[in-house]
């Protein structure tokens, strides 16, 4: 086949004429990819270290009920989770979770969530325009 790029990184694909912005596209769900599958493990290995769960045990589509976690240990693996992430995880989010798989998305929704609450430079200012005051 007579693949060819040009100076954006857009590939021509044989005779199809012009170029095709789906590279950049690609791109980023390869990212987001990489990120989910970061975020898994780190879910898998404070699930092993809280609950005891086997290795093999831990995959997304297990059930929490699979893994033996009851109501005290959802609280326990909340707070692992939000010292491991450094996030504060709304509880709702974290008792909706029914899969490690909705873990991994719910660790997701608290970073979105608290990165979109405040810019730190803006709560900085905030804080010295009170104190002079």
């Amino acid at each position: 086949m007579n693949n060819k790029r040009n100076l954006a990184g857009m590939v021509h694909v044989g005779n199809l004429p012009g170029w095709q912005a789906k590279p950049a596209l690609a791109a980023g769900l390869q990212a987001e990819e990489l990120r989910m599958s970061e975020t898994f493990g780190r879910v898998k290995k404070t699930i092993i270290a809280v609950i005891g769960s086997a290795e093999r045990d831990v995959v997304e589509l297990a059930t929490l009920d699979d893994l033996g976690v009851n109501s005290i240990d959802i609280l326990e693996l909340g707070m692992a989770l939000e010292d491991e992430f450094a996030v504060v995880i709304m509880d709702e989010y974290l008792f909706s979770s029914a899969t490690v798989g909705d873990l991994v998305k719910t660790i997701h929704k608290s970073q979105a969530h608290y990165s979109q609450l405040a810019d730190p430079a803006e709560v900085f200012v905030h804080s010295e325009g009170e104190a002079g005051a």
